[in-house]
């Protein structure tokens, strides 16, 4: 195997290997483990940022939501017209629909960060197609 090359340049026999062949194959080596590094660091990052945005999406958006939507549902007992309880039922309805797409997002960041586990559970097609089909 004398004078092979492995995939980073670096000979696989070194009996007959120079230094100035050698120190380049170690610094060949710090440069790679320099990247791994410095790619290890930006994922480290990327993971708290993605912490800290969902856990902002999480106290900003849904709590004026929360808060909206208890108001709503005081105002319902209040409404006497069936227009006002039907604007009262649109404000609620597109409240809702408001938090479950921060719960999608903030679900798809649990996903992301690998917190999320799928149990294999037995499913029936047939009647989930047909309940979909009669609403």
């Amino acid at each position: 195997f004398e004078g092979e090359q492995n995939a980073s340049g670096c000979q696989t026999s070194f009996s007959h290997v120079s230094h100035n062949e050698s120190r380049a194959c170690y610094n060949s080596l710090q440069q790679i483990s320099s990247i791994v590094n410095q790619a290890q660091i930006l994922t480290d990052r990327r993971e708290q940022e993605h912490t800290f945005f969902f856990n902002a999406v999480s106290h900003q958006l849904r709590t004026p939501i929360a808060a909206m939507l208890s108001t709503a549902d005081m105002l319902q007992s209040t409404m006497t017209t069936p227009n006002e309880r039907h604007l009262v039922q649109e404000m609620q309805a597109a409240g809702n629909a408001a938090l479950q797409c921060v719960q999608d997002i903030l679900d798809y960041g649990s996903i992301l960060e690998g917190k999320v586990f799928v149990d294999k559970l037995p499913f029936s097609f047939a009647p989930s197609v047909h309940r979909v089909v009669r609403e």
